[in-house]
């Protein structure tokens, strides 16, 4: 019942309510609340608002005015639509727990299959040295098949969100962010940091 009263909250105050699966992360309303009452889930690709200070809302509408998705309403109708809404979201907290959440499983083994990805490579680098063996062995195993089931529950992801994902893209159009940007330039400076590293590990090996 704490769980449940738990989730409730996060969903609504006194005054709004809120539909976190309509959000697209665009972030205006937690700029525009004037008490800070939003605030971001971040989780990889599984992003929404919540409300983090529920009791701090006075109602002042802001965030119904501002968000442009009509995540926000002053009733749960307003936000979920329908006469039978209430009574669905009630039958929806009360199996909260019971029943397997596909979209929360498929964001954990992305996220645990890139960690193991991203580990057995390390690791893969340590025993290149090495003789043959079973460690060697056993990296290149485990390293492929995290890359097998990453690009596979990756690509379920991407079908699963794919309205938010065809809304932010819709967005992007428009406007280039900034975070973009800083993003491609990482990515420009580690790649031809890897060449030069390249080169200079050839050169090396060849001079010996």
């Amino acid at each position: 019942m704490k769980r449940r009263t738990d989730t409730l909250s996060k969903i609504h105050t006194k005054h709004v309510w809120a539909n976190p699966q309509a959000c697209v992360a665009c972030w205006e309303c937690v700029a525009s609340c004037p008490k800070e009452a939003i605030g971001k889930v971040g989780f990889l690709w599984h992003k929404h608002i919540v409300f983090t200070k529920p009791d701090c809302c006075t109602g002042c509408k802001i965030c119904i005015q501002t968000c442009p998705q009509g995540v926000f309403g002053e009733d749960i109708s307003d936000v979920l639509g329908g006469v039978l809404a209430k009574r669905e979201m009630d039958k929806k907290m009360n199996n909260l727990g019971k029943s397997f959440n596909g979209r929360a499983f498929v964001s954990i083994v992305t996220l645990l299959f890139f960690i193991s990805l991203a580990v057995s490579g390390i690791m893969l680098q340590v025993t290149d040295h090495q003789p043959l063996g079973f460690g060697m062995v056993y990296w290149h195993v485990v390293h492929n098949f995290s890359a097998i089931v990453f690009l596979v529950f990756a690509s379920v992801h991407i079908v699963r969100n794919g309205k938010a994902l065809k809304s932010y893209i819709s967005k992007a159009k428009n406007f280039i962010s900034k975070e973009l940007v800083a993003g491609l330039i990482l990515l420009m400076v580690i790649l031809l940091g890897c060449w030069l590293l390249s080169e200079h590990l050839v050169q090396f090996h060849h001079a010996r």
